[in-house]
């Protein structure tokens, strides 16, 4: 009499065939959440500029010129606490910094116009040893025009991105 024995599992090439498929299927997801969070993280940028858009329109309104203009120049009517600062600014005034701190902001004043900047700070999300943003720093001028100091295939539209 012939006894059949039925075996019962995964062979070895089964095992790293699904290995693989996983290994594969979460690189994708990893870059794909990377890619996001990064995409996330420039919000941070863009609204501190258009905030200080603002505060630069306020203070030419009040003043008749850009002429001394500071991040500081625009003062809502509330306490001076970094977070009240984001909440009512886009950035924090005690360092110049985006409310999430990942980009310092900066504006430089020329005559009758203006540049806002925002640079990512090293060692932060933006800027580290694991990530360098390819956006670069984001640009904002008084005449509305954005830019990036990143290199193609990253443009302003890309980059800009709400």
């Amino acid at each position: 009499m012939h006894l059949h024995r039925t075996e019962h599992g995964l062979t070895l090439i089964e095992l790293v065939t699904v290995v693989a498929i996983i290994s594969i299927l979460a690189a994708v997801a990893w870059s794909m959440y990377e890619n996001e969070a990064a995409s996330n993280r420039r919000k941070d940028a863009v609204m501190a500029l258009i905030a200080a858009e603002q505060a630069m329109a306020n203070f030419k309104a009040e003043n008749g010129s850009y002429t001394g203009a500071t991040l500081a120049s625009y003062k809502p009517t509330v306490a001076n606490t970094p977070l009240q600062n984001c909440q009512f600014r886009g950035y924090r005034i005690d360092n110049s910094e985006s409310c999430r701190g990942l980009y310092l902001i900066t504006v430089r004043v020329l005559a009758g116009s203006y540049t806002l900047t925002a640079s990512p700070i090293a060692g932060r999300a933006q800027n580290n040893a694991n990530f360098v943003d390819p956006c670069g720093s984001f640009t904002l001028n008084n005449l509305g025009v954005k830019g990036i100091t990143g290199a193609a295939p990253w443009n302003v539209s890309k980059c800009w991105a709400l």
